[in-house]
């Protein structure tokens, strides 16, 4: 995959699955290479897997998968990203101003956890990570967290904006 889509843009790739694992949003460029990553987040999303490392083609990837919901039906948000290409986290703390806890909130929002899970994760109440997760959302400049992934990892416009908003 030495010139993949992946490959050329350094950060991690988008793609929109249905309720199906079809392909409802992506670059052109990356239809031909996506099948064994669908394949893969066919069988986490069936395991309650949020995250794994894949090799492909001598490449280590990580993919990510978040469940999206909205008037469409369900949706999956597919990231992926080839392993040693950029630090998201380290980039949206300098690039949005957060806390520190705000970063740790954040990292476990990349991973998919509910607000139930980052408060049993870092010994704080519901309501207190309620309070965390909408000052991301705001300092991001975003309503959602489908919206909030395409920011943190450079793939919205300046105004938050992104087709699945």
């Amino acid at each position: 995959m030495g010139d993949s889509f992946i490959d050329r843009r350094g950060r991690p790739h988008i793609v929109i699955l249905d309720d199906r694992f079809n392909i409802v949003m992506s670059p052109a460029n990356a239809l031909s290479c996506t099948e064994v990553f669908r394949t893969t987040a066919r069988r986490m999303v069936e395991a309650g897997a949020n995250f794994e490392q894949i090799d492909v083609a001598g490449e280590r990837y990580m993919l990510r998968v978040t469940p999206l919901t909205g008037s469409e039906g369900q949706r999956y948000a597919m990231l992926i990203e080839r392993r040693g290409t950029r630090r998201p986290l380290l980039d949206a703390y300098e690039r949005f101003g957060l806390s520190g806890r705000e970063a740790e909130v954040l990292s476990l929002m990349i991973d998919g956890a509910s607000n139930r899970t980052i408060a049993e994760t870092l010994c704080i109440t519901e309501s207190t990570v309620d309070d965390h997760v909408r000052r991301v959302l705001a300092k991001v400049g975003v309503r959602r967290r489908g919206a909030l992934l395409a920011r943190v990892f450079g793939l919205a416009g300046e105004g938050g904006a992104t087709p699945t908003e």
